[in-house]
């Protein structure tokens, strides 16, 4: 009788251990749903344009540093880039969308890191950086035609948005 209730228990016992170890019987509790964070992000679409034009007018190429004039760098449609489309995870940045067209396309980009709640700014695209044409003139953006008040790396770009990137130069 004792036999019986021995090799019963150890049945009992090896099946849910078998089971466990089959994954047919759980001893642990169930995985919570991915949460956001671990899904992937989704993706968003921007149009990027980046125009430094003014620099070839007249007026405005006279005033352009000898250095840049000779570098020859400067591409002369006065664009580096015209109405690409990006892909970028959704909650990129302005600045992301810039970098990583850059990035790709072997364009230096000179970016001063903010410091105590003021935006990182740039300071120059391939070579054209702030002041080289005139004291007052540098790199601005606009999105879908608006101005931000605030730097590239503050504002955060929507799907179908329309990142415009320029060189301006005041007399």
């Amino acid at each position: 009788m004792m036999s019986r209730k021995i090799i019963g228990l150890f049945a009992a016992v090896t099946i849910a251990v078998c089971a466990a170890g089959c994954g047919l019987i759980s001893t642990s509790p169930p995985e919570p749903p991915a949460t956001a964070a671990e899904q992937p992000a989704a993706e968003i679409s921007v149009t990027l344009d980046i125009d430094f034009s003014a620099v070839y007018e007249a007026a405005n190429y006279d005033k352009l540093a000898p250095a840049v004039k000779n570098a020859a760098a400067l591409p002369q449609d006065g664009t580096f880039a015209k109405a690409e489309v990006r892909t970028a995870k959704e909650g990129s940045t302005a600045l992301d969308i810039l970098r990583g067209y850059c990035d790709e396309n072997g364009i230096m980009l000179d970016v001063r890191k903010g410091t105590a709640g003021i935006s990182d700014y740039v300071r120059g695209i391939g070579g054209l950086s702030e002041g080289d044409c005139t004291r007052h003139s540098g790199w601005v953006y606009e999105i879908d035609g608006v101005e931000p008040d605030v730097g590239m790396s503050d504002t955060t770009m929507q799907n179908g948005g329309h990142l415009f990137v320029r060189y301006i130069v005041y007399r």
